[in-house]
C-alpha cells in the first residue's frame, strides 16, 4: 500500500477521535457543573448554516445560539434547537438555566422589574 493515502486515512482517524474526546471532555466538565438559574435577558440571537448548496438542498445545516445577559453583566451564549430560538426575541427578560456550557431553559417573565 502506497504511504500517502494510508497516512490521510490515519489523519482523518486522529482528527475523528480528537474531536470525539474533546466533546467527551466538555460532556463530563458540563456534568461536574452545579445547575444554575439566574435572571438574565436575551441581547442577541444569531444562527449558522453550514454546508453546501442552497438551504433547500438538505446538505446545509443551521446551527441556532442565543446569547444571554444576568445581573451582572455577564453575557453567555449557548446552542439552542430551533424551536427555543423562534420563541425568544432581543429583550425578552426571565429565568436562565444552565449547567457549565450547557443550556436548560428560559422561562420568559412578564414582570418589568427583571433586569
Amino acid at each position: 500500500m502506497k504511504p500517502f493515502p494510508v497516512l490521510i486515512v490515519a489523519l482523518m482517524i486522529g482528527l475523528a477521535g480528537f474531536a470525539l474526546s474533546r466533546s467527551l471532555l466538555e460532556w463530563q466538565a458540563n456534568n461536574q457543573q452545579p445547575v444554575v438559574s439566574v435572571a438574565a435577558e436575551v441581547v442577541a440571537k444569531r444562527t449558522d448554516v453550514r454546508g453546501r448548496g442552497s438551504a433547500d438542498s438538505g446538505l446545509t445545516r443551521t446551527y441556532y445560539y442565543g446569547t444571554f445577559e444576568d445581573q451582572t453583566g455577564i453575557r453567555r451564549e449557548f446552542r439552542l434547537s430551533g424551536q427555543e430560538y423562534g420563541q425568544l426575541a432581543e429583550g425578552d427578560k426571565g429565568i436562565l438555566t444552565y449547567q457549565g456550557s450547557r443550556y436548560h431553559s428560559f422561562q420568559r417573565r412578564s414582570s418589568p422589574t427583571l433586569p
